[in-house]
């Protein structure tokens, strides 16, 4: 839940600030085969990202890659361990419900 809320107030910042500002999502980070962090430790910097079409937020961390979809929701669309390519999202559904003033609000939905 902790990363959740982490990615709700980065899309937050994101939006807030020019999304022209973050790098754009290369490709090529995703395929590259990272060592074994508990024998190597990963020197990687977390970095965002935005795609190229400016609909998504990429984190990424050498390790793990995370994408958002930013409007008209926030949406988890991608999240992929990239030591072995698993895929760890298995559906596109609302992650939590969250009430506010008596109004319900879907977060990824």
């Amino acid at each position: 839940m902790k990363l959740l809320f982490a990615a709700l107030l980065l899309a937050q910042c994101a939006l807030a600030q020019n999304m022209a500002s973050f790098p754009v999502w290369d490709e090529g980070l995703e395929h590259r085969t990272p060592a074994d962090w508990l024998v190597i430790p990963c020197h990687e910097k977390a970095e965002i990202y935005r795609s190229a079409d400016g609909k998504d937020l990429v984190l990424y961390n050498g390790l793990l890659k995370r994408s958002f979809r930013i409007a008209p929701a926030v949406a988890c669309t991608d999240f992929k361990n990239l030591s072995n390519g698993q895929q760890l999202l298995r559906a596109l559904s609302p992650e939590a419900k969250i009430t506010i003033d008596g109004r319900i609000y879907l977060v990824g939905d």
